[in-house]
């Protein structure tokens, strides 16, 4: 899929192999708050085009760019072409996160436009949608023939239907059809209109870090602990330096954390493979375990379209201490209230019960209702809400987050899609919800038994103990 596109960004190339033409993986950055201000201006916007040139993993000066007006002709044969590959076409606008020049692009957008569900642009499963413009992306995975998109269009939110549209004539060409998963409220106004099937399934809970009124004494008793015990807070911001070590360190954290989910047969639903390092604009926070190496780990990502922070992922290891990522998250909310910031997300949570359904007749409500229900309560949907609670979110800033089906809810391979691409399997919601049903059933049997023998008890009076 990534032959005319995909180059890995610690690759090495020879300068005379450098393409000068915006029209390939190497993409639009001016490396610049000055240019960076102009985004919103698109007219000025289509007469840049740039490249950056490769960032080694342990350099740490800036990328340098070079910009280009928009028909002017390459001086050079082009990365394509040099590597004898097929000439270029539509598709050669679908990236993903390892490609050459594709995480600068990401950290200018997303400095001005990002939101918590962006940050599936990080796993590289993920393909990524970017028009010759570089003003835009859309994160999306094909299933079922259906190109199913994980948040908002990445760009500003007046440009959002005219964006998404462009990309759905794209996916005309593909015989593809679409769907969205976590779209926000401009995106959902638009499906309203538009007549498409609707479902709000999920929630963002959100931390305004200057008027959070403190998260229980729980939780500060295991922080009290965790100091205690010498467990202090380290910080790692890879635009002040690159550090390999610790990213791998912290990388393994995050491969022990999946694996050990897996181990015990936890249900995937919502599940990415993230790599957070491949933006330099990130933050992290760790704690060190006896063998002096990272055993817990919170990203903080910038959300520019909310002018706060996503938390994602926020983990530990099995060995760490309890309440570890408490530790993490409380520290996080202490360093953005020192820096005047009012938001701190957690992202996507899904709702314990369908809210707002549209686009649909009754009969598809009522049944979408209560398949959302059982998948909920069989693969325990509610527990990330639960964690997000402790915090206490500011109600004022939670919002809501739809599924939106362009196709309308009676197109089944949309709806088959969506649940192949965010991890859940209807066979594994059968398999946990007959179980779950037969420990109630079994427990319900039990307590029965105990009310009789209680009864008995009061109607005869004890059983005499037996004596000699």
């Amino acid at each position: 899929m990534w032959f005319n596109c995909c180059l890995r960004r610690h690759a090495e190339y020879d300068d005379k192999d450098l393409p000068l033409t915006g029209q390939h993986p190497r993409l639009s950055n001016s490396g610049s708050s000055d240019s960076a201000a102009t985004l919103n201006d698109e007219n000025e916007l289509e007469k840049e085009y740039s490249y950056s040139i490769n960032r080694e993993p342990g350099a740490t000066q800036e990328p340098q760019f070079a910009r280009l007006q928009k028909n002017q002709p390459p001086s050079r044969k082009s990365w394509a072409t040099s590597l004898g590959l097929a000439p270029q076409t539509p598709m050669n606008n679908v990236y993903n996160i390892e490609c050459d020049g594709v995480p600068e692009t990401l950290e200018r957008l997303l400095a001005l436009h990002g939101r918590p569900t962006h940050a599936a642009m990080l796993d590289k499963s993920y393909s990524l949608y970017i028009p010759p413009d570089h003003a835009s992306v859309i994160c999306f995975k094909v299933a079922q023939k259906v190109a199913v998109v994980y948040g908002d269009p990445l760009c500003a939110a007046e440009h959002m239907p005219g964006v998404f549209q462009n990309f759905r004539k794209h996916c005309r060409t593909q015989g593809w059809k679409t769907a969205i998963v976590g779209a926000g409220p401009e995106m959902a106004n638009h499906g309203r209109e538009a007549k498409w099937g609707l479902m709000e399934f999920g929630v963002e809970h959100v931390i305004n870090p200057q008027t959070n009124p403190g998260f229980g004494r729980t939780i500060n008793r295991w922080n009290r602990n965790l100091q205690k015990e010498g467990v202090s807070l380290k910080v790692y911001s890879p635009k002040d330096g690159i550090d390999p070590q610790i990213e791998r360190d912290l990388m393994q954290v995050y491969a022990d954390w999946r694996q050990s989910r897996v181990d015990r047969h936890l249900p995937q639903a919502y599940s990415t493979v993230l790599n957070p390092f491949a933006l330099r604009t990130s933050r992290h926070l760790y704690t060190l375990g006896p063998d002096g190496k990272p055993n817990s780990w919170a990203c903080l990502m910038q959300v520019g379209g909310h002018k706060g922070y996503l938390i994602e992922p926020c983990i530990a290891r099995e060995d760490a201490g309890q309440g570890t990522t408490e530790f993490l998250t409380t520290n996080a909310t202490r360093i953005l209230k020192e820096e005047g910031l009012e938001y701190l997300t957690f992202g996507l949570a899904p709702r314990e019960e369908m809210g707002e359904l549209s686009g649909m007749n009754k009969i598809i409500q009522e049944s979408t209702r209560s398949l959302y229900k059982t998948t909920c309560k069989a693969l325990a949907l509610n527990g990330k809400q639960a964690f997000h609670e402790k915090f206490k979110p500011d109600d004022n800033l939670r919002g809501p987050l739809y599924l939106l089906y362009p196709s309308g809810c009676h197109h089944l391979g949309g709806v088959r899609a969506v649940l192949e691409v965010t991890h859940i399997s209807i066979s594994e919601v059968w398999t946990r919800s007959r179980a779950a049903a037969a420990k109630e059933k079994a427990q319900k049997r039990e307590e029965r038994k105990q009310k009789r023998s209680m009864d008995s008890e009061r109607s005869h009076g004890p059983v005499p103990p037996v004596t000699a």
